[in-house]
């Protein structure tokens, strides 16, 4: 080459480094795309799903996870094309997650609300959820659900996450229903157990009144029999002042909560009230007592407890809420439209579930007064990056794209966690968990399963942060992916960010870290720690699902753009 002329010499050069740059460019790790701008904020715990749009939350308690079912509104979205106000019209399944945590939420799919229960039903909003440990030693779950206003459904489990089954091949209320008479919309149900085991179940709506501008005569209240999916009985009236919808019931030291949406509007005619409290604002959350529930005199009034969110910086719509014990801890459900808002879409009404602590005083039934956020509630345990987890157990994400939320493979299961059908994980696509201990010897080498083909990249404590890890993946199949790490950078307390910088076709299912401990990387002994065998399938918890079974795993990849948050 030094025979070469200068311009020769210097055109050699620039092909070196093109063919160079050609190959480089070709591998799966060179393109270090900018990481996806997140919606929902790391340090923020609500909403509690960045990637969905749920609405009307109710929650129960199972083996130490909180589980939250909610009204689907993505579907609507989706059937819509992103364009238009919510009419709520194609919502036909309801959405569920969990946490132990209440900063890191795992979704798990969706149920075929109307499909389980049968050709009587058309939609399925607001759901409400009991359980009871029955005789045959098993914990049974009973999930009430709103199809439109025409009446309720009912579908029972064993497990929080399904198969669901309807029980009955009619609805459980509606407007033929004893005691429902007059109610212009026998909808919104709220369902608690006693102390002596007997179940209640709320509902009602409407803006209609049959009886006064104060009291328009829609809100019931019926037993239920033994078996909690038959009315026992007439329902009685709740002279709840200005009820529109939204209804829910807790039980407290021998009483009765009952809580509601008020009506929009002014609150002029207050005086017939017939209380000393004041009056709640427009479109907020009210409650009444009662140590009689089927005795219309027996309630009374108690206030508001919850505004409207639009007084909170939101933007102003319907509003509905659950009250839920956890771990010692009262915590208030409800819905906003901030995600909508962020996103700047041209649409309205498309809602988001959050949650903040609330202050319950159980022997005078009181509730405090809870302002909404977007930080949300605190971290209450860490999570162990040693035991096998889900990839889509997030605290946020961002540049995840969701298409369809239906997978026909599991249908006849029907599962609330089916595999989701979505395209692919595009560059710059993460997914981050908060609040991660790995404990004083720190993480000795980081696994993943993965498919497709591509980068992921492991960060600490913030998407813009070096990597500490880093695997490379190509197949068209499930695969193990495990790299070394050096422990001394990856020890204690900290949030991981799952990050792909380029990607093809590929798709998450799970990860965990493996602990390093005097020069050994050693698997520490545990029911969700194990090794992922790719000829097996996993379930939610990261069990392993016996051979021929089908996968209960929901994926996490990326879609169509319909939803990009």
């Amino acid at each position: 080459m030094n025979n070469l002329p200068k311009h020769g010499h210097t055109r050699a050069l620039h092909s070196l480094w093109l063919i160079l740059y050609l190959l480089l460019s070709m591998s799966p790790g060179f393109a270090q795309t900018t990481p996806a701008r997140a919606l929902k904020q790391p340090g923020n715990g609500n909403p509690l799903l960045p990637f969905l749009f749920t609405a009307d939350p109710t929650a129960v308690e199972y083996e130490g996870r909180l589980y939250v079912y909610a009204t689907n509104d993505t579907e609507e979205f989706i059937a819509r094309g992103r364009q238009g106000g919510n009419t709520y019209g194609a919502i036909r399944t309801l959405a569920v997650m969990s946490t132990d945590d209440m900063v890191n939420w795992t979704f798990h799919g969706l149920i075929p609300a109307c499909d389980i229960a049968g050709s009587w039903s058309f939609n399925s909003w607001a759901p409400s959820i009991v359980s009871r440990e029955e005789e045959d030693g098993k914990t049974h779950f009973y999930l009430y659900f709103s199809n439109s206003g025409a009446g309720v459904g009912v579908l029972t489990a064993t497990s929080p996450v399904g198969p669901w089954t309807a029980p009955r091949k009619t609805a459980l209320v509606d407007h033929s229903t004893p005691g429902v008479g007059k109610c212009a919309a026998p909808m919104d149900p709220g369902v608690v157990i006693d102390d002596e085991g007997t179940g209640w179940i709320a509902f009602g709506g409407g803006d209609s009144s049959t009886g006064s501008e104060v009291f328009h005569g829609n809100a019931r209240i019926a037993r239920l029999k033994p078996n909690l999916t038959e009315i026992d009985g007439e329902a009685a009236e709740i002279p709840a002042p200005y009820h529109f919808e939204a209804n829910e019931l807790n039980y407290m030291d021998g009483k009765w909560v009952y809580t509601y949406c008020s009506l929009w509007g002014n609150r002029d005619d207050w005086s017939q009230a017939g209380t000393s409290v004041k009056p709640s604002g427009m479109c907020s959350m009210d409650y009444m007592v009662s140590t009689n529930p089927l005795d219309p005199s027996s309630w009374k009034y108690a206030g508001e407890y919850f505004a409207n969110p639009g007084n909170f910086g939101y933007p102003w719509y319907n509003n509905h809420t659950h009250l839920h014990k956890y771990n010692g801890q009262y915590y208030l459900l409800y819905h906003t439209n901030w995600l909508e808002a962020e996103a700047k879409l041209e649409t309205g009404g498309f809602r988001c579930v959050s949650m903040m602590r609330a202050t319950v005083r159980e022997k005078t039934a009181f509730i405090g007064t809870v302002t909404a956020n977007n930080k949300g509630v605190s971290q209450i345990k860490a999570l162990n990056p040693y035991a096998t987890q889900q990839a889509e157990t997030m605290g946020t994400c961002a540049g995840l794209d969701y298409d369809n939320f239906v997978n026909a493979v599991n249908n006849n299961l029907r599962l609330s966690h089916k595999s989701l059908a979505i395209a692919n994980i595009p560059a710059g696509a993460w997914v981050m968990v908060r609040g991660a201990d790995f404990g004083a010897d720190g993480a000795g080498a980081f696994k993943a399963r993965l498919r497709g083909r591509g980068t992921m990249e492991v960060r600490l404590d913030g998407i813009d942060n070096p990597a500490v890890a880093t695997v490379e993946f190509s197949s068209a199949g499930w695969r193990e992916v495990e790299t070394s790490i050096d422990h001394s950078t990856v020890k204690g307390k900290h949030d991981i960010y799952f990050y792909f910088p380029e990607t093809k076709t590929a798709q998450f299912d799970e990860w965990c870290f493996t602990q390093y401990s005097n020069g050994i990387r050693q698997v520490p002994h545990s029911s969700t720690h194990q090794r992922i065998n790719t000829s097996a399938n996993y379930d939610l918890s990261g069990r392993r699902v016996l051979s021929g079974t089908r996968s209960r795993n929901v994926i996490i990849c990326g879609g169509k753009k319909l939803l990009r948050l």
